[in-house]
């Protein structure tokens, strides 16, 4: 039988066993279902709402403004090199769309 000459082997033992560890992992990995699995990455709303932030020099006011989801648009993550460009831009007197700049715009 070719399985018995595949297990005894060296790279018939490992591969025997990353199938068998891949068909495990499959069992025990996490499904969602419903809303069960729902990710939100943010602050509470209610401690930012209307409160005023200094970032900086500046400072922001966050109002809560709700708007309907595009699912063709994409979540982008900002980082500080965002809030330095429009820092920048503040300091020169022009405004420009930091994701543009980010991602070589204007």
């Amino acid at each position: 039988m070719h399985l018995n000459r595949l297990l005894a082997s060296g790279f018939g033992r490992y591969l025997i066993s990353i199938l068998l560890g891949l068909g495990l992992a499959t069992l025990f990995r996490k499904a969602c279902k419903d809303r069960s699995c729902l990710s939100f990455n943010g602050p509470v709303i209610s401690e930012i709402d209307g409160k005023t932030y200094q970032f900086g020099e500046y400072c922001y006011k966050y109002d809560l403004i709700p708007v309907k989801c595009d699912p063709k648009k994409r979540i982008v993550e900002i980082d500080d090199g965002a809030a330095k460009i429009v820092k920048e831009d503040q300091k020169k007197g022009t405004q420009s769309n930091p994701l543009l700049s980010m991602l070589g715009g204007k």
